[in-house]
């Protein structure tokens, strides 16, 4: 489909995770400071073959550290145009050599997402009718794989202290 730098979807939290907490540390280390890196919010890989294909539907987080900005990306399945931008904001990224520190919360059974950046609120997804201050997204999934993604090659970010559990 749309090629992205490289997907890691991380094989031992699970494939079909519906509620869960993830976090994760990260920084910017070396290359394009104006590529993206990213997590993985929910990935449903429909030939579990590792790459983004037309079939597969991807909800996923990029940080573009040059630009001080997170956005929000979702690939719907089998479209003409598969890519479009939910949302996104300036990001308030931590100086280099800090590690940034990613929470994000999903809970109502895969139906709400809780996107936090160094404690501070970016976005709340919903996958029905939303409440207020929460972004309607459709499609929407209620589970799927979670991982590490480069949005463009040349760009370098180290993670750390990736942890996943159920939420609570």
């Amino acid at each position: 489909d749309a090629p992205v730098g490289c997907i890691l979807v991380c094989e031992t939290c699970g494939r079909a995770l519906s509620s869960y907490h993830m976090r994760a540390g990260f920084s910017f280390e070396d290359g394009l400071s104006d590529r993206e890196f990213g997590v993985i919010l929910r990935l449903a890989d429909e030939d579990a073959d590792g790459l983004l294909d037309r079939e597969d539907y991807l909800l996923a987080l990029g940080f573009n550290i040059f630009e001080n900005r997170w956005r929000i990306y979702l690939h719907e399945p089998d479209k003409l145009e598969p890519w479009r931008t939910i949302s996104g904001d300036r990001a308030g990224f931590l100086l280099p050599g800090r590690m940034n520190v990613l929470d994000v919360t999903v809970t109502d059974s895969g139906r709400r997402m809780e996107i936090r950046l160094n404690d501070r609120l970016l976005e709340l997804l919903s996958g029905g009718e939303a409440e207020p201050n929460e972004r309607s997204v459709a499609p929407w999934i209620d589970s799927g794989a979670v991982g590490l993604i480069g949005l463009g090659r040349g760009v370098q970010a180290r993670f750390d202290d990736f942890r996943l559990e159920p939420a609570q």
